[in-house]
């Protein structure tokens, strides 16, 4: 699978795409674990941030609010982040 993921992700188009079905995975795992595990939605409760996922030339990226219990996500790059995780290439 690993030799596979890294022949389609030189191409960097497939690249992008890759990364940003992550992102999307991500989003949809977050939403899984608070709806299945009753701590972690108490956990998500405590905090009010907005965290983003992005790469450095801002091409791509993901956001998530958490706040008040929810957990928002849009697929565009967020204004004013209180976390940014930067990657330099999807690759």
């Amino acid at each position: 699978m690993k030799r596979i993921v890294n022949w389609l992700a030189r191409s960097t188009t497939i690249a992008d795409m890759i990364f940003s079905f992550i992102l999307y995975g991500i989003n949809l795992v977050l939403s899984i674990t608070k709806i299945r595990f009753p701590f972690f939605r108490e956990r998500v409760k405590e905090k009010n941030l907005t965290v983003q996922i992005k790469l450095k030339d801002n091409s791509r990226g993901r956001y998530f609010i958490f706040k008040d219990g929810n957990i928002i996500s849009g697929n565009v790059i967020h204004k004013n982040p209180d976390v940014s995780v930067i990657f330099d290439s999807p690759v």
